[in-house]
């Protein structure tokens, strides 16, 4: 099986970096078809109309659905042959939006792919491979059956989470990941559960620790899958001010002496914040 380990930019090209764990050796797939891009306003000022002639940007009419409101925006979107344009054309444009997302995790996204998972390849293109125990299979519904009730959106997202995280792992040697990659077997292991939920390159699974940067290429990846419009950061304040969020729970202990006790940090409450305030 071909596990997709990594997307970068070659030239004015997309590289895919795969795993094939049958032989223990990388194969690079490049796809010189997708353009990055970015939206803008449809009502274009002859400032940005000189400019996408002067980056001989292709432009085309697009829907999308916005995130507040649900109703559907038409958009420009402006695609450019290189994505080293991208910063210098910027300027030249008053508004623009989905411009900062990386554009190989923007690749991997419009291609509906999934980091850290097995591939296989048929005809020109990568299909992924799905192998799910029946007992594992049925033992998750059970658990879940009322959630799918109660909130099919979020009964939907740990469905997938669950499918893709029952896949095998890989023995990838530690060595063949790079010099900066630093883990042992079961670093491994988790550095690709996290590839998965988060859809992030190995090497970030696996070094950056900031989970802002997890949580923000999830929540990109679901926006983008459905044809939501993803908001800019001062959007998602809809003129609100900052409001401080208690990061923690606390509960007074009862008076006594406690043996063999467990004390449990948490590294981040991010997830119950989001799950309670989104």
């Amino acid at each position: 099986m071909l596990y997709l380990i990594d997307c970068f930019t070659r030239g004015s090209s997309v590289a895919l970096l795969l795993y094939n764990d049958e032989s223990a050796d990388f194969l690079t797939i490049q796809d010189e078809g997708y353009k990055p891009y970015f939206l803008v306003s449809p009502e274009l000022s002859s400032r940005e109309e000189e400019a996408i002639r002067r980056f001989n940007c292709e432009v085309g009419m697009i829907e999308k659905i916005d995130l507040f409101t649900y109703e559907r925006r038409r958009m420009l979107k402006v695609k450019f042959k290189d994505s080293s344009l991208l910063t210098s054309a910027r300027k030249f444009f008053r508004e623009r939006w989905e411009d900062h997302i990386p554009y190989p995790l923007s690749y991997i996204y419009d291609q509906n792919m999934l980091f850290g998972v097995p591939y296989e390849i048929k005809g020109d293109s990568l299909k992924p491979i799905e192998e799910i125990n029946p007992d594992l299979d049925t033992a998750f519904q059970e658990r879940f059956v009322s959630l799918r009730k109660i909130d099919p959106e979020k009964f939907q997202v740990l469905s997938e989470w669950f499918r893709i995280c029952s896949q095998p792992i890989p023995e990838i040697p530690v060595d063949k990941l790079g010099g900066r990659i630093s883990s042992d077997r079961e670093g491994v292991y988790l550095g690709f559960i996290l590839s998965r939920i988060a859809n992030l390159p190995l090497s970030t699974a696996l070094t950056d620790r900031r989970v802002s940067v997890w949580i923000k290429s999830i929540l990109n990846f679901y926006l983008r899958r459905k044809n939501i419009l993803i908001p800019r950061a001062r959007e998602l304040m809809r003129d609100e001010k900052p409001r401080r969020i208690t990061g923690a729970l606390t509960f007074p202990p009862k008076a006594g002496t406690y043996f063999n006790t467990v004390v449990v940090d948490f590294e981040s409450l991010y997830p119950s914040i989001i799950d309670a305030y989104n």
